[in-house]
């Protein structure tokens, strides 16, 4: 019969081994190679076990991440409610939950009792991982018969699962910072892009070519297969293609608005964009324009109004031609700003041709007025009314740059006639 080892060798032999789990756990990111670490520590000989992380974007749900059955440990992807677990409440209260036999618990519930032995649970081990006292996963073990660990491996456990919980939260901090500077990245990209569109924009005076401009651009940044422009007319009831990219021959195509059904919808949140990722399942289409998208080969649509001074004056449409092609929230957002862009510049391209056509009727009206004040000047120079008609017809036919000119009185009994 072998003798039971000295304390102070039993001693010297945990501490050790808790030495080794503690170099494997800050020495890796992988859960499983962690979950196998702790298991072969408590060395009691739970059956299954699992590690999971809590969801970042449920609180009440595990996302299980590494598990053993039957001594074989492996990585796995699945998601288990919080509640699931008996004694959710002190488990969340990030306190270590030993059951070595569930039948004689007096802590657990009898309807949790009920629940494990139905499962084949007779013995279980919960070990929140805490940090800041929050619980950001969850380590549990269990076993089909009663099972007691060594109460000094069950103390170190604790630590070993700070330790493990401190890993975690680094590790999540770490990809957080990493997806924050990606995204930082994509943004400043966007941003370069925009500015060179929007400059781009800037520089037309003319609106077709703001409109070509901006859809070629809009298709290549947003990462779609064509877009067009609408354009509404004066009257409010009808809209015009007045620009497009690729060209399909859509150009000087004329719609309805008032039973245009995506428009209709486009209009109920005029300042956000209508974006439909599966036109064939879109249930607030009617299915005759279903059956129409489908013909032609459109997946998925995204309907941007443009609105200036809070008026609908058309809209923006962005095409997919696949069905494996998706919305991006990038291309949402860039459609979104360029919108709203392409309107101001469409606005100012129309105050100015506004403008512009007032100065020259401006121009017109005083060039006009001063002719007549030279021709009534002159008059008062003449003597007869031939040396008069005269001077009106070389007058005008100067100010007219006519080639020829003729005025021809008529009168009772002579008809009298001046020509240059």
């Amino acid at each position: 019969m072998l003798n039971p080892q000295p304390p102070a060798t039993a001693s010297v032999d945990l501490l050790q081994q808790q030495y080794h789990a503690s170099s494997t756990i800050f020495g890796s990111h992988d859960p499983v190679e962690i979950l196998e670490a702790l298991v072969n520590f408590l060395s009691a000989g739970f059956m299954y076990a699992e590690l999971g992380l809590v969801d970042t974007e449920d609180a009440g749900a595990l996302q299980i991440l590494a598990q053993i059955e039957h001594g074989e440990f492996k990585a796995v992807n699945f998601t288990r409610r919080i509640s699931e677990y008996p004694a959710s409440d002190a488990i969340a209260a990030v306190e270590v939950l030993a059951v070595p036999e569930v039948e004689t618990d007096q802590f657990l519930e009898p309807e949790e009792k009920r629940r494990l032995i139905d499962q084949g649970v007779h013995s279980a081990i919960f070990a929140p991982l805490v940090t800041n006292q929050r619980m950001i996963g969850l380590i549990s073990l269990t076993h089909p018969h009663p099972l007691v660990a060594e109460p000094a491996r069950l103390r170190s456990l604790r630590n070993l699962v700070d330790q493990a919980a401190i890993i975690f939260e680094n590790r999540r901090l770490l990809d957080a910072a990493r997806a924050s500077a990606s995204r930082l990245e994509s943004q400043v990209q966007l941003l370069q892009i925009l500015n060179s569109v929007t400059t781009g924009l800037s520089s037309f005076s003319d609106q077709r070519g703001l409109l070509n401009f901006a859809v070629e651009r809009l298709t290549h940044v947003a990462g779609v297969d064509h877009a067009g422009v609408v354009l509404i007319e004066p009257d409010g009831d009808t809209g015009v293609v007045v620009s497009e990219y690729p060209d399909t021959g859509s150009i000087s195509a004329r719609l309805s608005m008032h039973d245009n059904p995506l428009f209709t919808l486009a209009l109920k949140t005029p300042d956000q964009p209508l974006v439909i990722d599966d036109v064939a399942q879109a249930e607030m289409l009617p299915p005759d324009t279903r059956s129409l998208f489908a013909r032609i080969g459109i997946y998925g649509l995204m309907i941007v109004p443009l609105v200036v001074y809070g008026e609908v004056i058309g809209s923006l449409g962005l095409d997919l031609y696949s069905a494996d092609k998706k919305f991006s929230a990038q291309s949402i957002e860039t459609a979104s700003i360029l919108s709203a862009q392409i309107a101001v510049s469409l606005q100012n391209i129309r105050l100015y041709n506004d403008t512009r056509a007032r100065a020259e009727q401006l121009q017109r009206i005083a060039r006009n007025e001063a002719l007549l004040n030279t021709i009534v000047g002159r008059y008062q120079t003449t003597t007869t009314i031939d040396d008069l008609l005269s001077l009106t017809v070389r007058e005008l036919g100067q100010a007219l740059n006519a080639r020829r000119g003729r005025v021809r009185l008529q009168v009772t009994e002579t008809e009298t006639e001046a020509e240059t």
